[in-house]
């Protein structure tokens, strides 16, 4: 048995090809989710071509033939390097759990700009929610805004625990109803098993903060008392709750 190793173009290669053969339009390369590789794994020797000079070149380059032949044209065999023209955009959730961490080694090669978990002016995922030990339903960017502040201040955890606005995609219908499970439903079902076990779990035990009711020891109560209509959040959550509502209305 005879086995052959056929090089296919990849999606970089398409890039770099195209960048080459097109020197005066910017093309734009765009790695969705990188830490959900192993980046060093996946560059390979590609890693070192990332440096660039002042003029976006790239500083260093690399020897491959084949994919100098792909990128650069028919039987080459020059060294291959970062053309200007083409630009690496990464995005990085930092709150995912379980994913590969990149070393400063590669963090350092690229220009790092933070996305706030801030709502902006047009957010429309946004309904409101009815929590028990709240006079009035909160809407859920009062409700999630108010948790990340939650997190940082008093329960003094970092803020990859907090989340975004769009942690829970609550449906519309076309008269802008929100459908199929109710918001309430939706903070059962996705929210809570996250909030008990990565971030109530990293709550001191003998610490009065917390988000919820400190009677509670299991998931399985939580899940149960928020069934039952029962309180489930810690009356220091709420508080902050009711002041932010207050304000809001």
């Amino acid at each position: 048995m005879i086995f052959i190793y056929d090089f296919k173009e990849g999606i970089f290669t398409l890039a770099l090809k195209r960048a080459n053969f097109e020197k005066d339009k910017p093309v734009f390369l765009v790695l969705e989710e990188m830490s959900r590789a192993n980046v060093a794994a996946v560059f390979g020797d590609l890693f070192q071509l990332l440096d660039r000079k002042s003029n976006g070149e790239g500083e260093y380059a690399i020897n491959n033939e084949l994919l100098a032949t792909k990128a650069l044209g028919e039987e080459k065999d020059d060294p291959v390097r970062l053309p200007s023209n083409l630009t690496i955009i990464g995005t990085v959730n930092t709150s995912d759990q379980n994913v590969f961490a990149m070393d400063n080694a590669f963090k350092r090669r690229f220009e790092w700009q933070y996305v706030s978990t801030e709502a902006g002016d047009d957010f429309d995922n946004n309904p409101d929610i009815e929590i028990v030990g709240l006079n009035d339903k909160v809407s859920w960017k009062t409700f999630y805004s108010n948790l990340n502040n939650y997190i940082v201040r008093n329960l003094n955890l970092n803020e990859d625990k907090q989340i975004g606005p769009y942690f829970i995609k609550f449906s519309q219908n076309a008269n802008s109803e929100f459908d199929n499970d109710t918001p309430e439903d939706l903070i059962k079902n996705k929210l809570l098993q996250y909030l008990w076990e990565d971030v109530e779990s990293m709550v001191d035990i003998h610490s009065k903060e917390g988000i919820f009711d400190k009677s509670i020891k299991s998931f399985s109560e939580l899940y149960s008392d928020f069934e039952k209509d029962k309180q489930i959040f810690s009356d220091n959550f709420l508080n902050t709750l009711k002041a932010a509502n207050g304000n809001n209305k």
